[in-house]
């Protein structure tokens, strides 16, 4: 669903809020005991919840930025799953991972922006550069400087969600993302090798918060080809009603606007005679002359 209303967006909170916690308790009660089971709930759940086609979309790219984020922990040995299927991973891991991305952090998303702000496709590669950075820092760092670890996510993220005005996006994702994290582990889902924070690492809640905005940046892209496309054969009727887009810096909320953008300037009428102008023929002849070069007459 698209939220556009406050009681909207309470619901959907409340929902997610819901489905999040929901997940968390799934995962710790049937990753190891029953991993197929728990493959078949997730899968019916992602076909339950993920519906419009940009949603399906944001699942997807969420499923891809999951799986480099498990194999570089799992290769660097940060973390270890007791049943695997696939590359030392769960089978059950890529949906989950495309529900989080998919719902909380949709949810949370529309909490923060109501759809105001959107940034520009290329930019997501920054995302995706931050991401790997932050990687690449825990897998040389995880086992001999954790806490150095966490403090250098923590300032990173701190300046990339400034920098990305998703200072709230952050937060909640280290807040909610250390809170499931809790729950599944305490079921034994996976576990950490070096934990320091109950069953945690200490660099668990920054990395979530930094994955966090990476997300929620899958939400706020523009279709900025569609509106350069719509804005080049000067008609709106090829984008939704409530699409929001990017084009010079400046945004167009709905097809008004920019069917407004793309309207022609309209032609300058004849000025009227001023008192005191002469009425003979040169003067007549004039005032014609202008008004049909103009269009008007």
């Amino acid at each position: 669903m698209d939220v556009t209303r406050d009681g909207d967006v309470a619901v959907e909170v409340a929902v997610q809020a819901t489905v999040a916690l929901v997940l968390a308790v799934l995962v710790a009660a049937l990753a190891t005991r029953a991993p197929n089971a728990l493959l078949v709930i997730l899968v019916g759940i992602a076909f339950a919840t993920v519906r419009p086609q940009h949603h399906r979309a944001t699942f997807a790219c969420s499923v891809v930025i999951g799986l480099i984020v498990e194999l570089v922990g799992t290769k660097a040995h940060a973390w270890a799953y007791p049943v695997t299927n696939v590359a030392a991973l769960p089978a059950w891991l890529p949906v989950l991972w495309g529900l989080a991305g998919a719902g909380p952090v949709r949810a949370a998303t529309a909490v923060v922006y109501r759809g105001v702000q959107t940034v520009p496709r290329r930019s997501f590669a920054v995302d995706i550069t931050v991401l790997l950075i932050a990687l690449a820092a825990c897998r040389q760092l995880w086992a001999t400087e954790p806490r150095m670890l966490a403090l250098l996510i923590a300032t990173g993220g701190l300046a990339f969600a400034g920098w990305r005005r998703q200072i709230p996006i952050l937060i909640a994702g280290a807040l909610v993302g250390s809170l499931l994290e809790l729950i599944a582990t305490s079921g034994g889902a996976w576990h950490y090798m070096s934990p320091s924070l109950s069953r945690i690492a200490v660099w668990v809640p920054p990395m979530w918060g930094v994955v966090a905005v990476v997300l929620s940046d899958l939400h706020r892209i523009a279709p900025c080809d569609a509106v350069d496309r719509a804005d080049d054969r000067g008609r709106a009727d090829s984008l939704p009603a409530k699409s929001r887009h990017r084009r010079q810096g400046l945004l167009i909320t709905d097809a008004r606007t920019l069917t407004s953008r793309c309207r022609p300037e309209p032609a300058l009428a004849a000025p009227r005679p001023t008192p005191g102008w002469p009425n003979n023929n040169c003067g007549q002849g004039a005032l014609t002359t202008l008004g049909r070069l103009n269009g008007t007459v």
